[in-house]
């Protein structure tokens, strides 16, 4: 792996532990860009540096964790085309910090105050920008970043023109 300078992350593993990552670093694999190969060297890991899903998702990759040990496979923005069969059973979205949040409720969502079967909304009822921006990111179906930047260059999002 080959290190490219000090790096001043702090990363919290899943027991509550905190580490400093040492250095900066690029992946040894050519199959990803180079930003989605940038890397943090953690020495109190093994091995002492892992991939970011996150920062795959900001380059444009798709990840997708396979059922059982069939494992993990990563997917450039133009090589995927997903089909459902059903509705999501869970969606969730990226906080400010960069940390993915997934509601875990066991009712449906449903909107309050919605007693017919008919419902006209509007997204600038919403009580914040921040609100409008979470609803109309889920109803893009949840793109990356770097999708919507696409999307919106190409001008193929009139949605979001500037």
């Amino acid at each position: 792996m080959e290190l490219t300078g000090p790096s001043n992350r702090r990363v919290v593993t899943a027991g509550g532990q905190i580490l400093q990552a040492s250095s900066t670093a690029l992946l040894p694999t050519t199959t990803l860009s180079a930003g989605a190969r940038e890397a943090h060297v953690l020495e109190g890991l093994q091995p002492k540096a892992l991939l970011s899903v996150k920062t795959l998702a900001d380059n444009g990759y798709t990840t997708i964790f396979h059922p059982h040990d069939k494992g993990v496979t990563v997917h450039g923005i133009d090589d995927l085309e997903l089909t459902f069969k059903n509705p999501a059973l869970l969606h969730g979205w990226r906080k400010g910090g960069g940390l993915w949040t997934v509601p875990i409720v066991d009712e449906p969502m449903s909107s309050p105050g919605l007693d017919g079967d008919d419902a006209a909304m509007n997204v600038h009822d919403l009580p914040s920008t921040k609100e409008v921006v979470r609803f109309l990111h889920a109803a893009l179906g949840f793109p990356t970043k770097a999708t919507l930047l696409n999307a919106t260059a190409m001008a193929t999002l009139l949605l979001f023109q500037p």
